[in-house]
This record gives C-alpha cells, structure tokens and sequence, in this order.
C-alpha cells in the first residue's frame, strides 16, 4: 500500500517504470552463484551475493515486496520526498531551476505527480510542460490529493525529454516550479541460448522441444544489471508425475550473465528475465524463456467408430481456448505466444485440410470478440478491429475507434460496442458510457456519447471489462445493462435500458429488471457429426464420445475441436498437456 508524503510545495511522485539516476556509479559486481532444491511449490527463487549498499549519489530504493516482479510486472517503489535524495527510483543527479536529470526508457515512461487537495483541475492541467516528446496518455483525477499520471510515448535514443509541472499548484495555491529531464535510453535487451548434452550453443527459439539429457541456459544481458536485479529472477518448472522437484543449478557469471544448469530437465521450464534493472534503472522489456521436453503437441484425425487415428501435422503450445465457424469448417484458438508471459496468437484450423496456421490477427486478453461470415473472421479486440480473409490468409484493420466485444444484430450487419472513460469522480461507482454501433457494410462507426453508464468495480481499481448489451429482435435498439448507485462505495443496483438507435435516447426497460449476481447457466455442448456421433467436452481431458444408439466411450485424453467432413475427430494430442502454461504462470 502507497502512502502519500507531502512536501511544503508539491508532493511528487512515482516513478513506474524507467526512470534512473543519470550519473551513478555502478553497483557492486555479482558476488558468487547460487543453487539448491526447489521449493515444494515447483519454483525457484535463485539468492544472489550480498548486494552492495547505495554508493555516493547512488541510491537502491526499498521495494514493496507485494508488488515485485514476481507479480507480473515493474516492482511498485515507496514514495520519496522531493526535498533529499533519494527520488524513488532514481538518484539526484543535477537540479537546476527545480528540474532533476535522470535517464528514462527511450520506449515509453511513466510519471505520477501528487498535488495538495483543494486545488483548481484547469490550473493543474495548465501547469504541465512537455517537450522533446509526446503525451501518449493523461489520466487526472482527485481522492485525499490530487493524482497527475502521464505516460510518454517512444523516443529517439538520445532525445532530452522535460516534464515540468510550473505554476499556483503548491500548498495552498503556492507557486511551484518542479520537473525531470529525461535521458531517453534504449532499455536493456537480453540474448538467451540453450545448449542440449555437449552440443553447441545456438540461440533459443521460445516453445521449442529439447531431445532428453542434460541442457543449459545462458542469457546475456545488454548491460550490466543492478545488484539487486537477481532477487528479481523468476524461475518456474513443472516435474514429471510422482517427482518432486527437478535439480537445476543457477549461477550468475558476471552482472551481465545468467546461467541455468539443468541435469535433468523437466517437462516444462520457464524463465522470467522481464522487468530486471540495470545500472543505469531501466528494466527489460522481454525475456521469457519457455522450454519443454517429450513429445510436442500434435493434431490428429480420430476414427470414433475404430478408434483409428491418423496425425496431421503440429499443433500450437498453452491453447486457452477455441471457437467454432458455424459451418464447421474453421477452428479458432488462442493459444499463449511462446516467447510472453501473456501475449497470445490466434491459430485457424481448416478442418477439411486437417491443417493448422498461425495467423497475423493480434487476441485480446481483455475484449475478446470473434465472429464468423461464410468468407472472412471479424475479430475485436480493445480498440481494434480487424478481419481476416479465409481465402486469401490476409489480414485488414478496420477503421474503429469503439472496443466491440458485443453481440452481432440479428441480420448480421452490426457490431455493438463502447467506449469507457475514466470515472470523473473516482470516490463513486459510476463513471460515463459511450455506445458504438459498428456497421459492417459500409465500415462506419455511430458513437453515442454518454448515454448511460459503467460500474467501476472497486474505489481504485480499473474499469469493467465487459458491458452486457443485446439487440432487440428488431435490431432498431439495444438493451444496456446500467446501474443505479445507492450510497458512496456500496453496491449498485442495475436495471436494463434500451437505446434507440435512430434517436439515440436512453429510457428505462419497464418489463424487466436485471441481476448483477445472476447469469445464464452454462449447458453442456454438444457438437455432432452427420454420423450421429458427439462429443460433450471442449477442453483438455479424456475424451468421451457418444454413439449413435447413446452409448459412451472413451478414446485417452486430449483436447477435441471439431468433426471433419469425412465424419472424424480433430482433436489435439499432448501427452504433457498438463504442464501447458496459463494466464499468469
């Protein structure tokens, strides 16, 4: 939990991500290498050398250990006072007319200024100073103090970039003049390769099999890391069934290279090397090591009747879930890209070719939308909206400024969709919706600004991923699900809406009202062949089949996706399916 600390004039700041003293001296060299048994959990946390103290103006902030890199992202550091070092992250380096200089990731950078409560927003706003770069986002908002976030969008290496916040928004409306100059650094890059047995060292190729025996793994970073960047490797494997763990070896062979020995591998290895700080404060941006043994994941072709299979060539790693065309001949899937944490690819399946692709089309983890036509894949993501031709394999951006994850009208023209913005008053609930109706013939978007609203889910927090909206059956209006806020920081009570799509008015549905706590249940899928055989499950697991006279049997375990035309299974086949990674592994 941050707690704010206010100076005389203006409290200031945080720093996510990439910002560094621009002087410092470097730290202490890796002292040592380090190894033992894994925890019972299956994860490995290597301990590095004593890590040296802050030298001269170099100073190591302390880090919130609920928010280090193990969670996923930057480590979340302690506010500071702008009166004396340090400055959160970075070390003072020069301060000349209340600008401090400290070097920031040329990519992208992030700043958070803290102002007094009681000031006006329009002197706040007019007080900021940008050059040498661009705003990229800007979020203001007020609770015990007022909050400036910005984010800065990517610059030359080399470029100075001055943020400058400079007029009557100190205590008490007291003047202020305080500011960075930005260093703009390429952030750290790392170099990861693998060695099976005695065999050379080649580069590593993120999802690949290794053959069994021994393997190592080198990285070699850009530049040297901070000391206290080996605390922040993340190390994950999953061990074969019955086994407890797997012996591994890490060692740091200069500040600069990272070694992992591995006798015996186990079936499923990963390495976290994003978010690690170098000398200079930036932190790497990639570095996911994703290495596997046994047998990859192949597609196969299931008799039901014989049970014979025939297979018919790779399938992709981690799929996380799939979608079928209408007329059975596509399968889509998301599956984790090998070489993120998080990112994901979208695979197509032509079940009449017995053949898998990965596509150009970028997934959204946050607004997924997939809809099928006879000759192309609309696919929504946030802020996004792209198509794919299933003949031609191209792919084509549309024009959209709308996130549309909602339902398809019931002529199949128009995409619903919104635009959330962010809660004018963040101490309560609700915060404005925009409505987006997407018209697919003529690739034309209709916005209705702020006619209803969207529930924010905690004082704080984000904003909601999903806005439950549905056509009426005459596709002239749309049902909105809004909400009615009791009292400060409680629950809310919804009540469904209908938007009027030519007038754009916004009035209460009278015939029924809405349950935020109850959803339509989930009923078993059965997806048939024109034989009569079925299959009930869509996920990983045995796979049952039901006959044609309503027996059931069973054909080993695997992740079935779609009948083919001849009347067989396509399934994936995965003997170590269960190492598959997951969202936030």
């Amino acid at each position: 939990m941050m707690r704010a600390v206010r100076p005389a004039l203006l409290a200031l700041l945080v720093i996510l991500i990439a910002l560094a003293a621009g002087c410092s001296k470097p730290s202490a060299p890796f002292a040592g290498s380090t190894g033992g048994p894994p925890s019972e959990s299956g994860t490995a946390e290597p301990t590095p050398g004593d890590p040296a103290p802050g030298q001269g103006d170099r100073r190591v902030a302390h880090e919130d250990p609920a928010s280090t890199a193990s969670a996923g992202g930057p480590p979340c550091l302690k506010p500071a006072d702008v009166g004396a070092p340090p400055f959160g992250r970075m070390a003072l380096h020069a301060v000349a007319e209340g600008l401090c200089t400290a070097v920031a990731a040329a990519e992208e950078a992030y700043l958070v200024f803290e102002f007094p409560p009681g000031l006006a927003e329009e002197d706040i706003r007019s007080s900021l100073e940008v050059a040498g770069g661009e705003v990229a986002a800007l979020n203001l908002y007020e609770e015990d103090r007022w909050v400036l976030s910005l984010r800065l969008g990517p610059a030359a290496p080399g470029t100075e970039t001055t943020v400058r916040v400079r007029g009557p928004v100190g205590q008490g409306g007291a003047p202020a003049d305080l500011g960075f100059r930005l260093l703009r650094e390429a952030s750290p890059t790392v170099a990861v390769e693998v060695q099976a047995g005695d065999g050379p060292w080649r580069p590593h190729e993120p999802g690949e099999f290794l053959p069994p025996g021994p393997a190592r793994v080198r990285a070699t970073f850009s530049h040297a890391l901070a000391a206290h960047a080996a605390d922040q490797v993340r190390l994950a494997f999953e061990s074969a069934p019955g086994i407890r763990g797997a012996p591994y070896h890490i060692s740091w062979l200069d500040s600069r290279t990272l070694l992992v020995e591995l006798p015996e591998p186990p079936p499923a290895l990963f390495v976290d090397l994003r978010w690690l700080e170098d000398e200079r404060g930036l932190t790497t941006r990639e570095g996911v090591v994703n290495l596997h043994t046994g047998e990859p994941p192949r597609l196969v072709a299931l008799d039901p009747a014989t049970g014979r299979e025939e297979e018919l060539g790779p399938a992709p790693l981690d799929i996380l879930w799939t979608t079928l065309s209408p007329d059975g001949r596509w399968v889509a899937m998301e599956a984790l890209r090998p070489s993120s944490a998080d990112e994901r690819d979208v695979w197509l399946v032509d079940t009449a070719a017995g053949r898998a692709m990965k596509t150009d089309l970028e997934a959204s983890p946050y607004i997924p939308g997939y809809y099928w036509f006879p000759d192309r894949l609309i696919v929504a993501g946030w802020e996004k909206l792209q198509e794919w031709d299933l003949n031609r394999h191209t792919l084509r951006v549309l024009p959209a400024r709308a996130s549309y994850a909602g339902p398809l009208s019931p002529d199949g023209r128009y995409l619903a969709g919104r635009i959330l913005e962010g809660p004018e008053d963040p101490e309560t609930w609700l915060a404005p919706l925009t409505v987006a109706v997407y018209d697919l013939a003529t690739e034309t978007e209709r916005l209705y600004p702020r006619v209803g609203n969207f529930r924010v889910p905690h004082r704080g927090g984000g904003v909601p991923i999903s806005v439950p909206m549905r056509w009426a059956d005459d596709g002239r209006s749309l049902y909105v699900l809004q909400w009615v806020e009791d009292a400060p920081f409680t629950e809310s009570k919804p009540y469904w809406a209908v938007l009027d799509l030519e007038t754009g008015v916004l009035t209460a549905a009278e015939d029924f009202a809405a349950d935020p706590f109850t959803y339509p249940p989930y009923e078993p899928q059965r997806v048939s062949s024109a034989s009569g055989w079925a299959f009930t499950r869509t996920y990983w697991g045995e796979i049952t089949l039901t006959t044609p006279g309503g027996e059931t049997v069973t054909h080993g375990e695997g992740l079935p996706l779609a009948w083919m035309p001849d009347g067989r299974l396509l399934l994936v086949r995965w003997p170590d399916h269960a190492y598959r990674r997951d969202i936030g592994w």
